[in-house]
């Protein structure tokens, strides 16, 4: 049973990462909605980063924290969450995500 929250991917990088710093796409779908933005999943001290670019926290724990979007669930009833997250231009190679867990939670 889901009603209006937030969407979060939890992370960690490896010691050396390599390809992750640059904007990436990432997607939320409930239902017929599909909700897209730009992340980038590792910080990049040299890059000018755009306004419109999600960047990620470090969590108590040591772990990355990174926001891939919200949603609100009209009906408050099972059904299919969606997340993506694709890179499909500069296809630099890329290395060193490791990936946790998606957790879905309540907004405040």
């Amino acid at each position: 049973m889901l009603s209006q929250g937030s969407t979060y991917a939890v992370y960690k990088l490896a010691e050396e990462p390599y390809g992750l710093n640059f904007p990436v796409n990432a997607s939320v779908s409930v239902g017929g909605s599909v909700l897209a933005c730009k992340v980038c999943v590792q910080r990049n001290p040299h890059m000018i980063r755009p306004e419109d670019v999600a960047l990620p926290h470090e969590r108590v724990d040591g772990w990355m924290e990174l926001e891939l979007g919200e949603f609100v669930c009209e009906a408050g009833e099972d059904g299919d969450v969606s997340f993506g997250l694709s890179k499909t231009e500069y296809l630099n190679g890329k290395s060193g995500l490791l990936l946790q867990g998606i957790e879905i939670r309540h907004k405040n």
